[in-house]
């Protein structure tokens, strides 16, 4: 089987979900901790803005991560129609339907 070729975009997709989750850990951390923090800071002082604040930057950090997975999906779509490809050089497309 001939290793398909990839763009730049791509070969740093297939670098990234290589490497695993030690990437996302830090992400996670990076909005958790702080949410976690407001959280904790509203239920010692009874305060309603630090649990809105916490949620804002739990959903504005998830919002982010889905857009960016939306943004590379089709990155990830070709990458996948490439392997596809070498793998079966017949021509059909090798998905049972």
């Amino acid at each position: 089987m001939a290793r398909p070729s990839f763009t730049a975009a791509e070969q740093y997709l297939i670098s990234h979900v290589l490497e695993g989750a030690s990437g996302h850990v830090g992400f996670e951390l990076a909005y958790l901790i702080p949410a976690g923090a407001l959280v904790l800071f509203g239920f010692i002082y009874s305060a309603p803005p630090a649990f809105a604040a916490a949620f804002a930057i739990i959903v504005a950090f998830r919002w982010w991560q889905l857009a960016s997975d939306r943004r590379n999906a089709p990155a990830f779509r070709e990458i996948i129609r490439k392997y596809e490809q070498a793998c079966n050089p017949s021509g059909t497309d090798g998905v049972a339907g």
